[in-house]
């Protein structure tokens, strides 16, 4: 795998982790955990849209190494 995939999977993988790291719920003004999105608090929506990015991320990341090793077989 050359440097410029090893640089894309690395950058996606560490958006996974900021986007973990961003939702913890203890981030946030007191106001903002009382705010409600969605019909839930703020905190919870942050979170679930956090944890849906990371999965179609990995999604993406699955299917790239997929797609990079399949290309590297039929060398």
């Amino acid at each position: 795998m050359n440097k410029q995939k090893q640089k894309i999977l690395f950058l996606l993988r560490l958006f996974m982790i900021v986007l973990l790291i961003v939702s913890v719920p203890w981030y946030g003004s007191l106001s903002f955990h009382q705010t409600q999105l969605l019909g839930m608090p703020a905190w919870v929506t942050r979170a679930l849209l956090c944890y849906g990015l990371i999965v179609i991320i990995n999604l993406l990341v699955w299917v790239l190494l997929s797609r990079w090793s399949r290309e590297m077989n039929h060398r």
